[in-house]
């Protein structure tokens, strides 16, 4: 068993005014539990989330929280996205029609299937049209 975390649940942790605050928190704490087994998450959400923190939340420390809390959990598993990932997502992107309003989206649904991860953590419903369970 094991879990992805999506940028949505990220932010929303870290953003009272986000209105799945309160179940990002439980989530994450979920996971930071052991409860959906192994956590990943990618280069690509570190950088969509410390994105969005700055942009939503406008707050420098904060974005600096949330990054150092992912980069120095021993449970948090970052990956980096291989040329091979980021290519398969590419030909997904054209293959198949609007999926996802996000490129790391695709970046997300590719990495999950190419490691067998077998869920993703997200408030994203743009995943509930893959074959991947989301909890939210």
């Amino acid at each position: 068993m094991s879990c992805f975390v999506d940028t949505s649940v990220f932010v929303a942790a870290y953003n009272k005014k986000d209105k799945h605050h309160n179940s990002a928190k439980r989530l994450l704490r979920s996971a930071l539990k052991g409860e959906y087994g192994a956590i990943y998450t990618s280069d690509h959400i570190f950088n969509e989330t410390i994105t969005l923190i700055l942009r939503r939340v406008g707050n420098v420390t904060i974005a600096k929280e949330v990054g150092d809390a992912i980069l120095r959990s021993p449970r948090i598993n970052l990956t980096v996205v291989d040329v091979r990932t980021f290519l398969d997502a590419w030909t997904t992107f054209n293959d198949r029609d609007y999926l996802f309003d996000s490129f790391t989206d695709y970046v997300t649904y590719e990495m999950v299937k190419r490691f067998g991860i077998s869920t993703i953590l997200s408030h994203d419903s743009d995943f509930d049209a893959v074959e991947i369970p989301r909890i939210c």
